[in-house]
């Protein structure tokens, strides 16, 4: 006997952005603390700084890797590692 399993993409991609949604809450408010910190130094640089970043943690659910996806392989690999941080999927690959 034999199973054929059929794995919903589309449901792995959903799984995969709240992944992102929750490994970016911190980055969230770190860039809010950054984006103070140059209010008050009136730092106009690191103000702008803190905005792309946290535009950047906006539109990272909005990956174009995600949505072209095919593979379970190609979701994981979709993760921005120097935006998000560790991989959620590194246990999986030990």
């Amino acid at each position: 006997m034999s199973f054929d399993i059929k794995i919903n993409l589309d449901k792995v991609k959903n799984i995969h952005r709240n992944f992102i949604r929750t490994a970016r809450q911190p980055k969230f408010v770190e860039a809010d603390l950054q984006f103070m910190k140059a209010i008050e130094h009136d730092d106009v640089e690191l103000k702008q700084k803190a905005v792309e970043l946290k535009q950047q943690l906006r539109d990272a659910t909005k990956n174009p890797q995600i949505e072209s996806a095919t593979t379970l392989e190609e979701i994981k690999d979709s993760w921005d590692t120097g935006l998000l941080g560790e991989t959620p999927y590194r246990i999986y690959s030990e």
